[in-house]
């Protein structure tokens, strides 16, 4: 992810079609690209990352754009109860905080 954001692997152009949001209507304020998700920070600022799960687990990355990184799978999901999606990404957003 930091390598993403940083521009060492796709050009300029391309990085900004990737970062080109539209907000995605969630009270949380999120906004989604090209396969990144821009989420806020509790403690200010923004974050870009994605989330995704196949059966048996469930995954959270995140990056700011000044290079903290935070990514966190659990082997419990898909399947589990929302609590667990919204304390990974709540882990995400400590980490990039802290």
């Amino acid at each position: 992810m930091a390598a993403l954001l940083r521009g060492k692997l796709l050009r300029p152009a391309q990085l900004r079609e990737m970062t080109r949001t539209r907000p995605t209507g969630s009270s949380d304020g999120r906004a989604y690209g090209l396969g990144l998700e821009s989420r806020p920070l509790p403690c200010g600022g923004r974050y870009w990352g994605h989330t995704g799960d196949v059966p048996g687990y469930e995954t959270a990355a995140g990056a700011t754009v000044d290079g903290r990184q935070a990514t966190v799978m659990v082997n419990l999901g898909p399947g589990g109860p929302d609590a667990q999606s919204d304390d990974i990404k709540a882990a995400v957003q400590t980490a990039l905080c802290e």
